[in-house]
C-alpha cells in the first residue's frame, strides 16, 4: 500500500516568528560603544549629524621625505557632557552627541522598547527639530522598524531624518550610549508584565532601573509610561513614587502635550487595546533637580 505524501506545513515558519517578548538576562551579544564619547552618532543619524573632519596625524619615518606623509584617521564623536536643554536653537561648544551643523545641539528622545515603531515615526513628525532613538531588544524587530524608517525616507524626501532604531539592551547597556542629563523625554509603553513574583526583576521599571533613567534625563526632563495591565501601573507609579529624582506630574498639567497625547493612540500596542475595549493606564514623572532630591527613607534613629 502506497504511502500518503506528507502534507507541507503553511503558514508563518518557526524561524521567522516574532516573539512577543524577550529575555533581558540572557547572554545576547549587542554592539554598543564602551562610553558615550566612542558612540558614532553620525551612522545613526546620518543626514542630520556631520561626520567628523579628520586630523591630520604625522607618522613616524627614517627619511625626511616620509616624515612629511600623514595619515588621516576621524576621531570619534563625542558626547556633550553638559544636560540640554530644549532649546532648539542652541550654538557655541565643539562637537558633540546629537550636535549638527553649526555647533547646534538637538534634543534627545528616547523610546524604550519601541516595539513596531509606531511612538517612534510619529515622535519623527510631531517633533521634527529634535532626534529620536528608538531602542528594541528584538533584533528581527528592530531590522523591521529600520525598513519602515528607510521607506518612509524614500517616500517623503527630507523627512524622517530625525528617527533611527537600534538593537539594544537597555537593562544592560543604556548608559554606555548617553551623557548624564542628555535626554529630554524618556518613553516606556506597554512593557512586558512579567507577572510572576520571581519575575518582577526583568520589569523594565524598578527602582534600580530608575536610577539609571534619572541619570540620562537632564533635570526637568520627563518619563512617560503607559500600560493596559493595572497592576504593573500601580508597581510602575509606586516605583517611580518612592524614587527621590521623580515627582508625577498631574494629567490636567499636560493637556498642551502633544507626547502625552501620542502616547494615547499612536503605538502598535495602544491601538490594539482601543480595538478590544481595553483600558490604558498612563503616567507622567518630571526628573527633579538634583539639589531637591532628598532620600524618601526613614532616619536610622527616631
Amino acid at each position: 500500500m502506497a504511502s500518503k505524501a506528507p502534507t507541507p506545513k503553511t503558514g508563518r515558519t518557526k524561524s521567522k516568528r516574532l516573539h512577543a517578548h524577550s529575555n533581558p538576562l540572557a547572554d545576547k551579544f549587542f554592539a554598543y560603544p564602551t562610553c558615550p564619547d566612542a558612540a558614532d552618532w553620525p551612522s545613526i543619524f546620518p543626514a542630520l549629524l556631520p561626520t567628523p573632519t579628520p586630523t591630520p596625524t604625522p607618522t613616524p619615518s627614517s627619511s625626511a621625505s616620509a616624515a612629511s606623509t600623514t595619515t588621516t584617521q576621524p576621531p570619534p564623536t563625542p558626547l556633550p557632557q553638559q544636560p540640554m536643554m530644549m532649546s532648539t536653537a542652541r550654538g557655541g561648544g565643539g562637537g558633540g552627541e546629537g550636535e549638527g551643523e553649526g555647533g547646534r545641539a538637538w534634543p534627545f528622545f528616547v523610546d524604550i522598547g519601541c516595539g513596531f515603531g509606531g511612538l517612534t515615526v510619529a515622535l519623527g513628525t510631531a517633533y521634527p527639530d529634535c532626534l529620536t532613538l528608538a531602542m528594541e531588544i528584538r533584533v528581527r524587530v528592530v531590522e523591521g522598524v529600520q525598513e519602515r524608517i528607510t521607506k518612509l525616507r524614500a517616500d517623503n524626501p527630507g523627512q524622517y531624518q530625525n528617527i533611527a532604531c537600534i538593537a539594544c539592551n537597555c537593562m544592560k547597556n543604556l548608559p554606555h550610549w548617553f551623557h548624564k542629563g542628555r535626554c529630554d523625554k524618556l518613553f516606556i509603553l506597554f512593557p512586558d508584565p512579567h507577572f510572576k513574583q520571581s519575575k518582577k526583576r526583568l520589569r523594565i521599571i524598578s527602582p534600580m532601573l530608575l536610577s539609571e533613567y534619572a541619570y540620562i534625563l537632564r533635570e526637568g526632563g520627563m518619563l512617560y509610561t503607559n500600560t493596559d495591565v493595572e497592576d504593573l501601573h500601580k508597581w510602575m507609579v509606586q516605583c517611580l513614587d518612592e524614587h527621590p529624582m521623580f515627582e508625577r506630574i498631574p494629567p490636567e498639567q499636560l493637556a498642551d502635550d502633544k507626547a502625552y497625547n501620542l502616547i494615547h493612540n499612536v503605538s502598535e500596542e495602544s491601538l490594539k487595546v482601543a480595538r478590544a475595549g481595553g483600558r490604558k493606564f498612563p503616567a507622567v514623572y518630571r526628573r527633579l533637580p538634583t539639589s531637591q532630591c532628598i532620600p524618601r527613607v526613614p532616619p536610622l534613629f527616631s
